[in-house]
């Protein structure tokens, strides 16, 4: 083992970024009154079918859109034997892990059968329990937990293995329940105590000590694989990139300083999310803009919120586990306002909208109104008509992308090559239905 100080740390912004105003959202808050087991959400995932679980300290829930089927050892519920979960996991066969006092608990739901693993040895005894926190499941298909023993205050990384045979990894500094863990190749990165993460081999060994930068408290909040980057949330809300091929250390910009920060998103596009105490952030990294949505969870719940964690499902709504119920945001860009506006150059009436909307393989988006077509562009957010000089004229009919051209339901074909209009159908403008392509 050996301990490597990051000297190569690099200072990239001191202060916080300025935040904008909150953008178009939706913000939805799901409590007991909309059938949710207990407010206080422990972690959101989905499944591949696409249904939202959700874990509480009372109970697990999945939501289908519509309602919430509720999971809960007593009552009239769907059967699980606990329901005070630390964390939980969902695998890639869509087996749901579920941490809870003393207990693993793996759920089946195609099956709807369930597994138990007893993580304490000997009598369960009430606040003398072994709870496992900050579940992860590596390459291999074993799961690391942090391992929090209620009586002595002390926590051990353990490893259950795919024959359900549970071992003790090594002792954890601190007496605090969470240690974060991610994989990057073959090593495991946990969030040991202040200003360490350690590097595991597969086995659990330790192999090396990383050393962060000193600060208020640099202990670690949550950790996020990127492609070949590790981002680091500390609990003092800085906000590190560890590149291991290099060992560049550095900090982001969306760094900010609080007292807990607790939960970390980055999404696939660069942008990103941190929750804590009374702060909910986005950044978006195009922008270099900041938006703190806890005001608007806030007008809603009418109290303060701590933020556990965040996720992004695959229709691209951001969900949040609080405190106060699950938080639902849909983020909406009015990218096409200002062409909706009466009397702009492009749209000079009041019943200017949008009637077709199609897409080419390089993502541009191609978008059909009142007398024009616009073109967005995905890499710039640039909106933009498709004929600058405004010699096209079209009435609002249904748009579809094929092989480098635009056909509209009024019958015409725009080759986006040449930007040249042909007539297919030569008959009266009127609208024929929506274009499909056989």
């Amino acid at each position: 083992m050996r301990t490597l100080w990051l000297c190569s740390f690099i200072l990239m912004a001191s202060a916080f970024p300025a935040l904008a105003q909150s953008s178009n959202a939706q913000v939805k808050v799901f409590d007991v009154d909309e059938g949710l087991s207990h407010r206080k959400v422990i972690k959101i995932l989905q499944d591949s079918a696409g249904f939202i679980w959700i874990a509480t300290i009372d109970g697990l829930n999945r939501f289908d859109g519509y309602e919430f089927l509720r999971f809960k050892s007593q009552g009239e519920e769907q059967f699980l034997p606990h329901d005070a979960f630390t964390d939980m996991l969902i695998d890639e066969q869509d087996n749901i892990w579920l941490s809870s006092p003393d207990f693993i608990t793996i759920y089946q739901p195609g099956k709807g059968s369930y597994r138990e693993v007893k993580v304490k040895q000997g009598a369960i005894v009430e606040r003398q329990s072994i709870v496992p926190n900050s579940l992860f499941l590596d390459n291999r298909s074993n799961l690391w937990m942090a391992a929090y023993d209620e009586n002595s205050a002390e926590s051990n990384l353990r490893v259950l293995n795919s024959k359900r045979q549970l071992r003790q990894a090594t002792r954890l500094e601190g007496s605090y329940p969470k240690h974060p863990a991610v994989e990057l190749g073959d090593t495991l990165y946990v969030g040991a105590y202040d200003r360490v993460i350690w590097k595991l081999d597969t086995k659990g060994n330790i192999i090396e000590v990383l050393q962060l930068p000193a600060g208020p408290n640099r202990r670690i909040a949550q950790m996020q694989v990127v492609k070949d980057k590790l981002f680091l949330l500390c609990i003092d809300g800085t906000l590190l990139t560890y590149h291991p091929p290099t060992g560049a250390l550095r900090q982001h910009p969306m760094s900010f300083e609080t007292d807990m920060a607790s939960a970390l998103l980055v999404e696939p596009d660069g942008d990103i999310w941190i929750g804590g105490h009374s702060v909910l952030l986005y950044y978006d990294h195009k922008r270099g803009q900041t938006i703190d949505y806890d005001p608007d969870v806030l007008e809603i719940t009418r109290a303060a919120c701590t933020y556990r964690h965040i996720f992004q499902d695959r229709s691209g709504v951001i969900w949040v586990a609080s405190d106060y119920g699950a938080i639902k945001i849909l983020q909406t860009e009015p990218v096409f306002t200002q062409y909706l506006s009466g009397r702009n150059e492009y749209c000079s009436s009041v019943y200017c909208s949008t009637r077709g909307i199609t897409e080419d393989e390089e993502g541009n988006v191609y978008i059909s109104y009142y007398n024009s077509i616009h073109v967005l562009d995905p890499e710039s957010d640039n909106l933009r008509p498709l004929f600058p000089s405004n010699d096209f004229f079209n009435y609002p009919f249904g748009l579809t992308y094929f092989k480098w051209a635009l056909y509209t339901c009024n019958g015409k074909r725009i080759d986006l090559k040449a930007r040249r209009v042909y007539t297919l159908l030569n008959h009266p403008l009127k609208d024929l239905g929506h274009v499909l392509v056989d």
